[in-house]
């Protein structure tokens, strides 16, 4: 059974690179995805960027309040 995501740490995708013929979920693979299309963690490195505000620490927040 697998874990529950943290929603700060998930990467928008269009459907296509999610589930699609190329997608990380279906297809490819998450390794063949990244060499293709790069690194995951830089991908929530733009994202916090480009939100503005520091989507790691909030992942940190929603797991100290789980515990």
């Amino acid at each position: 059974m697998g874990q529950k995501q943290n929603p700060y740490l998930q990467i928008p995708l269009h459907e296509s690179l999610h589930t699609g013929a190329q997608g990380i979920d279906s297809g490819m693979g998450v390794q063949t995805w990244e060499q293709t299309f790069g690194d995951q963690w830089g991908y929530l490195e733009e994202v916090r960027e480009l939100l503005g505000y520091d989507i790691f620490r909030m992942a940190q927040m929603l797991e100290g309040l789980k515990a």
